[in-house]
């Protein structure tokens, strides 16, 4: 500010809402602001839709500020009984989660990115259940392009990718029984609804000023 750099930029880019406001109340110029979203590789049709799985999917550093305590936690209490919770990634707080994991979760380390989009085309849900303000997630956006619906936090510009859609969107705040419930939705046929819209939102990214 002081030498005046920010005067000779005439367009600053931010891959969320969520991001562009912070930057509005940094001191950037809203008119001077726009929105892009980060895209991922189109890796093609799904080969089923999403309800036909019964996978549901975590992807990302097993660390208490990404939720995964608190997803074990809503998995204890869920009714998903028919459904397995597959989680990919490690982190600090593996051995803790696998010394207390109930049936049906299966931990796979790190995994091959092409590993990791062979499971999101056909998976059933994502779940993202962040504890701290995501940018956006790049695994939602690689989610969005396989087709595969996902259920975030409303932490950061994680609601965003899902339109906000209230079905899809756990309140801040709402702990492991909030999730539990939000994971009992997941034998309802709206999923494939969710995915197709997902799909769709996911199509050549695009730029656009916010008011």
């Amino acid at each position: 500010r002081a030498i005046g750099t920010w005067d000779q930029v005439s367009t600053f880019l931010a891959p969320t809402g969520f991001i562009r406001d912070h930057l509005v109340e940094g001191g950037l110029p809203p008119e001077r602001v726009r929105v892009r979203s980060n895209h991922a590789a189109d890796p093609g049709p799904r080969p089923l839709p999403p309800s036909v799985s019964n996978t549901l999917l975590f992807v990302g550093r097993l660390a208490e500020e990404k939720g995964i305590d608190l997803l074990i936690d809503a998995w204890s209490r869920s009714a998903a009984n028919d459904l397995e919770l597959v989680v990919v990634g490690d982190g600090p707080r593996r051995p803790a989660l696998e010394a207390r994991a109930t049936p049906g979760v299966r931990f796979t380390g790190q995994l091959a990115p092409e590993s990791v989009a062979e499971l999101m085309t056909t998976a059933r849900c994502l779940v993202v259940p962040s504890q701290w303000h995501e940018v956006q997630g790049i695994a939602v956006i690689e989610a969005m392009a396989a087709g595969l619906p996902a259920i975030v936090s409303d932490r950061g510009g994680l609601p965003e990718a899902v339109d906000h859609d209230p079905a899809f969107v756990v309140p801040l705040g709402g702990g492991a029984e909030g999730w539990s419930k939000a994971l009992a939705q997941l034998s309802d046929p709206i999923i494939d609804d969710a995915g197709a819209r997902a799909r769709k939102r996911s199509s050549p990214p695009h730029t656009s000023w916010r008011p």
